[in-house]
């Protein structure tokens, strides 16, 4: 992963036994949204490692360190109606 002061680019690793769809994935700090996925390739199939870029709304601070949350609403298969969600954080040096 990386981080600019206006782009987080993310690997993702879809290890879910089937494909994926990305419905939304959006970066936070506390309940305030920063960065939003754009241009996601659905659908990622089972043990691929996409690269998803996630432009931001807000400029992040150059030699601040940024920590963010991560949540990613999806379905399962390329059929799926049950939105599952899954979440993770990211921190880093913004150069």
């Amino acid at each position: 992963s990386s981080v600019t002061s206006n782009v987080i680019t993310i690997v993702l690793r879809n290890g879910l036994g089937d494909s994926a769809v990305i419905t939304s994935m959006n970066i936070f700090t506390g309940s305030t949204v920063l960065c939003t996925a754009t241009g996601v390739v659905n659908p990622i199939a089972d043990g691929a490692n996409p690269t998803i870029t996630l432009p931001c709304t807000n400029a992040l601070n150059s030699g601040e360190r940024f920590k963010g949350d991560i949540k990613i609403s999806y379905t399962k298969g390329t059929t799926g109606t049950l939105s599952q969600t899954a979440t993770g954080s990211i921190t880093k040096k913004v150069p």
